[in-house]
């Protein structure tokens, strides 16, 4: 009787094999992916991070240049007058300044320009002044009707009367008087019976030059103008004193033998 032959054992069949290879590569991915977390959420976190942060494209704008354009016309003009508080025996006031603390460390400059009632507009071209100085300061004042009869009063006394311009503008100077303190000023149009004031405090020592304008705002769309009144510069010059707009170069403006001007300027409607 024949013997039987032994069958091979299932544990080497290729079926066997086969899986057992893709089990073991299987495990050594694992084993490597756990080895090292952090390895797959690298690129996540850089990709995250690099998404957060936004980058801006600048651009260099050529500094503005200065217009090309004239950017205002200036007119010299007459003053209405001079006011001669010597010869009337009109001066100063002894005492504390209207309307100004009486602390010294609290003591503020006088009130030398303001709009007075009916929006009659002063300005004067110095806040101190000399005692016993001609042309010491200039007052300048709008708002007035054209041609109207404009009084002058300092310390409260009538001094005199200028007639409006035009354009409802006065512009005069003052020689003052002996005396240390302050003047009170103000003008009454008996046209219009508008008023404006101001003050001016007499003290030593002197004061540097003046100016002053007025009215306050023009509207250069309709061809608005304003005025403006120097005191207290170099005498009988053509080239030293200027007029500038907003740090522009306009115009050299002349001054009389007192070191005085007075002129009308034209603002071009450039800004």
């Amino acid at each position: 009787m024949k013997r039987k032959l032994v069958s091979k054992s299932a544990f080497f069949t290729s079926r066997f094999l086969t899986g057992f290879a893709f089990c073991s590569i299987g495990l050594f991915m694992a084993l490597l992916v756990f080895a090292r977390p952090n390895n797959a959420v690298e690129p996540q976190n850089k990709s995250d991070v690099e998404q957060s942060v936004h980058a801006f494209a600048g651009t260099v704008l050529p500094a503005p240049q200065q217009p090309s354009l004239p950017i205002a016309s200036i007119k010299p003009i007459e003053f209405n007058g001079v006011i001669d508080l010597a010869v009337l025996g009109i001066h100063p006031a002894i005492g504390a300044l209207p309307r100004r603390a009486l602390s010294f460390g609290d003591a503020g400059s006088p009130e030398s320009a303001a709009m007075g009632t009916g929006k009659a507009f002063m300005g004067t071209t110095h806040d101190f002044v000399n005692p016993n100085t001609p042309n010491a300061f200039g007052v300048l004042s709008s708002g007035w009707t054209p041609g109207e009869t404009v009084q002058h009063y300092l310390k409260g006394v009538q001094t005199g009367m200028s007639v409006a311009n035009a354009d409802g503008v006065v512009a005069i100077k003052v020689n003052t008087a002996s005396g240390f303190g302050y003047f009170t000023i103000e003008q009454i149009g008996l046209t219009s019976g508008k008023d404006a004031g101001g003050v001016v405090e007499v003290a030593s020592p002197g004061p540097l030059p003046g100016v002053t304008g007025a009215p306050h705002a023009v509207n250069t769309t309709a061809a608005g103008h304003f005025y403006l009144i120097g005191v207290g510069y170099p005498p009988n010059t053509t080239t030293t004193v200027s007029v500038r707009r907003n740090g522009v170069f306009v115009s050299f403006v002349p001054t009389d033998a007192n070191g005085t001007f007075s002129v009308l300027v034209n603002p071009a409607n450039s800004g």
